[in-house]
C-alpha cells in the first residue's frame, strides 16, 4: 500500500478544514419541516432536569459556571437536587475551593420547566438565593456528609407555583427499582455539558455502563463508578437504567431467583446522581462516579422544616 510522506500527510492535515457546527440545543418550539418522529413523546425526565447557572457575586449576576440539576417533590414541598460542590463551590473531600478566586456561589439560576399540560409548559428562569441573611446555607447535605462525603444537595424552592416538572412525580417512579442490574449493563447521563440551549432547553442524554460492581460500593461510600462521556457541566445530573422490552427483576419472595417481566414497553430506574470524574493515572481521567440515589429521601426526611430559598 503507498503511503504519502510523513511532510505531506502534516500539510494536508493543516490545509484541510473541519466541518464544524455549534446549535442551540434544547429542542425548538416550532419548526417549517415534518419532523421525522411525529409519534415521539418528550420524556418527563427530560422536562425535570434543570440547567443551573453560579452567578458572580459582585451584583452583575453573570454566569460564571453552570451544572444540572433535577426537580423532586416530596409532599406540598418542592426540592432542587444536585451536586453538592454546585452549590457549595468546594470540594466535598477535602474542602478546597473549586475556582481559583475561592469564589462560593451566593445565587444560581435555575430554568424551570413549570405548566404540566403539553399546551403550556415551558421553562423559566428564577434567580434563588444559596445563603440566609445570617450567611447560613440554605441548602442540605446528608446527616452522614462527615463520614460519606456525599456530593448530593437540596434545596427546597418556593416559587408560587406547584405545577413544576419533578422527576419523581410519575406513577411507575420507584416501581422498577427492583430491576436486574449488573456490571457492564447500560445506563444514562442526563444533564447540560452547555449552556448554550434554548427552547425547552432539554438535556443531552449521555449513554454509558456501569463500570464497577453495583454489588459493593466505592471506597466504603454509597457511590459506583460508570464508564460515559462527561464533562463538568453534567454535575449533579440524574443517573438512570432504561430498559426496553422483558426486563429481569430480583424476586421479593426468594432472594437468589430472578423473575422476569414483559408487562411493560419501557422501564427507568433513578439510581444516583452524578457527581464529577476520577482523578487517578491508573483509572484515567474519564471514569466519572455516582453517588447513591437512595441519599436523597435520607437528606430530606433529615430536613423537613429547613426554610424555602425564594426568587429574588
Amino acid at each position: 500500500m503507498c503511503r504519502r510522506p510523513a511532510l505531506v500527510r502534516k500539510v494536508l492535515r493543516r490545509t484541510v478544514a473541519r466541518m464544524s457546527y455549534t446549535p442551540k440545543y434544547g429542542g425548538s418550539l416550532a419548526w417549517s419541516f415534518p419532523t421525522q418522529f411525529p409519534r415521539a413523546e418528550i420524556s418527563g425526565f427530560s422536562l425535570a432536569t434543570v440547567l443551573i447557572e453560579q452567578l458572580a457575586n459582585d451584583g452583575t449576576r453573570v454566569p460564571l459556571s453552570h451544572g444540572t440539576g433535577f426537580m423532586w417533590r416530596s409532599g406540598e414541598d418542592i426540592w432542587l437536587i444536585t451536586a453538592r460542590h454546585v452549590l457549595s463551590g468546594t470540594n466535598p473531600f477535602d474542602g478546597s475551593h473549586l475556582r481559583k478566586e475561592l469564589y462560593e456561589p451566593r445565587e444560581i439560576r435555575v430554568h424551570l420547566t413549570i405548566g404540566l399540560n403539553s399546551s403550556d409548559r415551558a421553562r423559566q428562569a428564577y434567580v434563588l438565593p444559596l445563603r440566609d441573611s445570617k450567611d447560613n446555607a440554605l441548602w442540605a447535605e446528608d446527616p452522614h456528609f462527615a463520614d460519606l462525603k456525599t456530593d448530593i444537595a437540596a434545596l427546597k424552592i418556593s416559587v408560587g407555583r406547584q405545577d413544576i416538572w419533578c422527576i419523581n412525580d410519575g406513577p411507575d417512579f420507584g416501581s422498577y427499582d427492583g430491576m436486574f442490574t449488573h456490571v457492564g449493563f447500560q445506563c444514562f447521563v442526563v444533564g447540560y455539558p452547555t449552556r448554550s440551549v434554548s427552547g425547552l432547553m432539554l438535556p443531552i442524554w449521555r449513554s454509558g455502563a456501569i463500570a464497577s460492581d453495583p454489588a459493593l460500593p466505592i471506597d466504603d461510600k454509597p457511590i459506583f463508578l460508570v464508564d460515559a462521556a462527561t464533562g463538568p457541566g453534567f454535575s449533579g445530573s440524574p443517573v438512570w437504567r432504561i430498559q426496553i422490552g422483558p426486563t429481569a427483576f430480583h424476586d421479593d419472595a426468594v432472594e437468589t431467583k430472578i423473575r422476569i417481566d414483559s408487562d411493560a414497553v419501557l422501564r427507568a430506574s433513578f439510581v444516583g446522581v452524578y457527581a464529577g470524574r476520577l482523578d487517578h493515572p491508573h483509572v484515567g481521567a474519564q471514569t466519572p462516579y455516582v453517588f447513591y440515589a437512595n441519599r436523597i429521601p435520607i437528606i430530606l426526611a433529615a430536613n423537613e422544616g429547613r426554610a424555602a430559598a425564594r426568587p429574588v
